[in-house]
């Protein structure tokens, strides 16, 4: 039984399976109650990386995406002040207004990348009620299956 529910665990996080290309849907940013979070849609799971290089936070997948993000600009105009996407689709590099913490939360197929000021210390933001609330469904439905 523990090793059904570790396999439907896997198939939720999309670990142990061929992926297949991932497309980026959507991506927004919004700002809120301290931080800022830039939201990304794929239509399957991905594994965003991020890493701060002076003032400029680069973001790379696992996967190619066409979409282009600049409007992250105007939606987080207290964070960026320039987003560039690499030339060959696996990123992008967002140039910062202020040094900032970054937290990634990976949820099924959505990313949240959180900018967190320096001085940051409480816990990290969590994933939104309504995420939370379809990862569950998810999971009771793999759980279903395994019975």
């Amino acid at each position: 039984m523990p090793r059904r529910a570790g396999l439907a665990l896997a198939m939720l996080a999309g670990l142990g399976l061929p992926a297949e290309a991932a497309k980026l849907l959507a991506v927004s940013g919004t700002e809120a109650q301290g931080y800022a979070r830039i939201a990304f849609t794929f239509d399957g799971a991905v594994s965003i990386k991020a890493r701060l290089s002076g003032g400029v936070l680069v973001l790379n997948y696992d996967e190619r995406t066409e979409a282009g993000p600049e409007r992250l600009v105007s939606e987080l105009p207290g964070y960026l002040a320039a987003v560039r996407r690499d030339p060959d689709g696996s990123g992008l590099r967002l140039a910062l207004q202020r040094p900032i913490r970054v937290n990634v939360q990976e949820a099924g197929e959505k990313v949240f990348v959180d900018l967190l000021p320096e001085n940051w210390t409480a816990l990290p933001p969590p994933l939104p009620p309504d995420v939370v609330a379809d990862l569950a469904r998810r999971a009771r439905a793999a759980e279903a299956i395994l019975k």
